[in-house]
């Protein structure tokens, strides 16, 4: 049996070795999470996107309604930002009601997907998830090697809605791509 004394010595012995090790411990712990976090990125302790202004939202999307109108189909259009927030809509005056939800459940797919839509059409357990749509005409708006978002018409065939889409994105695509 240990009396008191012998129970104070070890204790303080280990309160002496853990407070000598601790600074030990804490530096490899500092280096190791250091070091993974500059494999990461070297520079800052941040992530950058980029997102599209409310411009090139808007001159996307009014591309996009008169590349359909000029050949006759009365459409909705609305592009979205990656995370699928609503970022401009457009429609004709003669566009279906129906066209305002479709139109954004299209661009949000794409955005959300990250692919056009008619890439996630044999997906279908997207039909039963909210926002979101199999059907053609959304694509997502990707240039230059980041992503922004995505757009998406309805109101024509869906070949029509996406050959509509796919004008918007060439709207802004130079701009996004040299516009630093």
């Amino acid at each position: 049996m240990m009396n008191h004394s012998t129970e104070q010595r070890r204790a303080t012995g280990l309160r002496l070795t853990t407070a000598r090790l601790a600074p030990a411990v804490f530096a490899a712990f500092a280096l190791l999470c250091g070091a993974a976090f500059a494999a990461e990125d070297k520079t800052r302790p941040y992530l950058e996107t980029r997102t599209l202004s409310a411009e090139l939202s808007a001159r996307a999307a009014d591309q996009a309604l008169a590349a359909c109108t000029k050949k006759g189909w009365q459409v909705a259009v609305a592009v979205v930002s990656r995370e699928g927030h609503l970022s401009h809509f457009a429609r004709h005056p003669l566009a279906g009601p129906h066209t305002i939800t479709i139109s954004r459940k299209k661009a949000y797919t794409a955005a959300v997907a990250r692919v056009p839509t008619k890439d996630v059409a044999d997906m279908e357990q997207l039909n039963s998830m909210r926002n979101m749509t199999t059907m053609r005409g959304g694509v997502p708006i990707s240039v230059g090697g980041y992503f922004y978002g995505g757009i998406g018409v309805s109101g024509a065939t869906s070949e029509d809605d996406e050959v509509c889409a796919l004008a918007g994105v060439e709207a802004v695509a130079e701009e996004l791509e040299f516009g630093e």
